[in-house]
């Protein structure tokens, strides 16, 4: 068995090859479980089962988003930012909801294809403010700024975003993000 890093929950990877994940909240695992459900298997882990506050899913073997993009090269992040925004569409357009946590490692990227793993905190929202906790990840993670640069402007080259209430959005993200890791505030990204 296999136990993966998860702040509040319990995530292992039985014998089996199945993902099970044991919540410490029933609200949070009726979210996730919802959203498993309307996703479908796609761009997410399928749900096999749910009893009380487990769920069970399949396994999606392959890199952490965070792994990926900490050794990108430009043209690798413009890459990454390409899968990631099929990913958010897709997810956006069945949920209709964004996705709280933005931490890199809520994604995996498998077969020229990004899946999101995590759905407990699935919430009210528009493109703006999903992509402006994406954007406050991905200049804060300790990258070259170019890349930084190229996988934000990737991002927002394809989505149909509203700069304004992107802008705001994401300079109050980055503040607190930055607040939060004890990080400087970044000027130049």
């Amino acid at each position: 068995m296999r136990v993966f890093r998860s702040r509040k929950n319990k995530v292992v990877l039985t014998e089996e090859g199945i993902i099970r994940k044991t919540f410490a909240s029933a609200t949070a695992c009726d979210k996730e479980a919802e959203a498993l459900v309307a996703l479908q298997g796609n761009h997410a882990p399928v749900l096999l089962s749910r009893q009380d506050l487990v769920i069970e899913t399949s396994y999606i073997e392959g890199d952490l988003l965070l792994e990926r993009y900490l050794c990108a090269s430009c043209e690798k992040a413009a890459e990454l930012a390409t899968m990631l925004a099929n990913t958010i569409l897709s997810i956006y357009t069945s949920l209709n909801r964004i996705t709280f946590d933005e931490n890199f490692r809520n994604y995996i990227v498998a077969k020229e294809k990004i899946y999101r793993v995590d759905f407990e905190e699935v919430t009210e929202g528009d493109l703006e403010q999903w992509c402006a906790k994406l954007f406050a990840f991905a200049t804060l993670y300790d990258t070259d700024d170019q890349v930084k640069t190229v996988f934000i402007r990737t991002l927002q080259n394809i989505l149909p975003l509203r700069k304004e209430r992107l802008s705001a959005a994401y300079q109050k993200e980055l503040s607190a993000l930055a607040a939060r890791w004890r990080k400087r505030y970044p000027k130049n990204i």
